[in-house]
């Protein structure tokens, strides 16, 4: 779907400037990636993250593809548009997973 999308949003981390030892930055990007995800599902849109990193291959093919800086790592492309289809939302909740004060 990604090169049918109208618009793709390409989530990368500057390795240049990261803080404590670079320990959070991948934490960091999935967060955002969640709110955009959240944004577009407010907007009416749909939207697919489409993991690159940790996958070297992807990544490295998709840097030259973007032309970015080696010192920048792209991790997420999100696709955006509106979507073809509906999909049911299935179920994933298992209260077996769920552990409370033990494990």
């Amino acid at each position: 779907m990604l090169k049918e999308a109208p618009l793709a949003i390409v989530v990368c981390a500057d390795t240049s400037n990261v803080k404590y030892d670079g320990a959070f930055w991948v934490q960091d990007i999935a967060a955002s990636v969640q709110n955009i995800l959240l944004q577009g599902e407010a907007l009416g849109l749909g939207t697919c993250w489409c993991g690159v990193y940790p996958k070297e291959e992807l990544v490295e093919n998709m840097s030259k593809l973007t032309n970015l800086l080696e010192h920048i790592i792209l991790v997420v492309v999100v696709a955006v548009g509106h979507p073809v289809e509906e999909r049911e939302v299935r179920e994933r909740y298992n209260p077996d997973r769920v552990h409370n004060e033990t494990w």
